[in-house]
């Protein structure tokens, strides 16, 4: 918690320091931290077909998970996976990759939207080149200041503008079916950790314990501390993987949330109050970012 308190101070600060330079900013970090929240889903490490190939598949096998062969059985079909057919747990997987496919891009044009660099004809440049562009028609500084003061207000007041008012059209058009989505990613998440992962799990418990047990006699006590510590590092994995599907559906619930937030607030997309409250939210998934970070690095 303390560090989560401290990644959403120090992203508060860069959020109010962007603050003065686009009155879209809040939106374009909130969009672009999402999109890294969205990133992270490969990083997990696991997938339904990992699981099937290794805990379903493996059912279906008579050799336990844990085995040493002996030198007869060691043949060159030792070693090679069982035939099993893992179709569904590989469709579940383009499911979840497809709706973060979806959501990515949406959530990439907001950020590109809301940016205030995004549309820029560089008329700055444009004009200042004017004075030191030596040709037959001139303009003077009085019509060379006039030609920046419409420059400023086409790249800055006018576009701001178009993007403010196209940002409540498009989030407020897209919020009904974002929600639908979001829920359903959720859910996929959410059956991943409490079944799949669950069952991993607890295959791996009664595997071991029934190796241990059916090999007591003909097992040392080296072999059976060796096996014990594989075990306890196979589970490890498993847990490390449930830590971080918490985490990705923690930021999956923020960006839902965030997004409801502006529709909520659409009508005042640069009002201060309204960008405190979506800032909030930002800082929440930059926070979740990171957590996730960590635990990956612990694994």
């Amino acid at each position: 918690m303390k560090n989560r308190i401290v990644f959403s101070l120090s992203l508060l600060a860069f959020t109010l320091a962007l603050a003065s330079c686009a009155n879209l900013s809040h939106i374009n970090t909130f969009a672009t931290v999402s999109v890294d929240a969205l990133s992270s889903k490969n990083a997990i490490g696991y997938s339904f077909e990992q699981s099937c190939r290794e805990f379903d598949c493996q059912l279906k096998s008579s050799a336990p998970i844990y085995y040493y062969p002996t030198k007869n059985e060691m043949g060159t079909a030792f070693g090679n996976p069982p035939a099993c057919n893992c179709d569904s747990f590989k469709n579940a997987d383009k499911t979840l990759s497809t709706i973060n496919a979806v959501l990515t891009a949406y959530l990439t044009g907001l950020a590109d939207l809301s940016d205030g660099k995004a549309v820029n004809y560089n008329y700055n440049d444009l004009v200042s080149a004017i004075n030191k562009n030596e040709a037959t028609f001139k303009l003077s500084d009085v019509e060379v200041t006039a030609l920046g003061k419409v420059a400023t207000i086409v790249s800055n007041d006018l576009m701001n503008t178009y993007r403010r008012n196209k940002l409540k059209t498009i989030v407020a058009k897209a919020d009904t079916p974002f929600q639908f989505i979001m829920a359903a990613y959720i859910r996929g998440m959410g059956y991943f950790k409490n079944i799949v992962l669950k069952n991993d799990q607890d295959y791996l418990v009664n595997w071991y314990s029934d190796y241990l047990v059916k090999n007591d006699a003909t097992l040392s006590p080296m072999e059976k501390a060796r096996i014990f510590q594989d075990y306890k590092a196979q589970k490890a994995k498993i847990v490390a993987y449930q830590a971080l599907v918490d985490n990705y559906i923690a930021a999956l619930k923020t960006i839902q949330a965030g997004h409801a937030e502006l529709v909520k607030n659409a009508a005042a997309l640069s009002v201060a109050n309204a960008k405190e409250v979506i800032n909030a939210y930002s800082a929440d998934i930059f926070s979740l970012i990171s957590e996730f970070k960590q635990l990956k690095s612990k694994q």
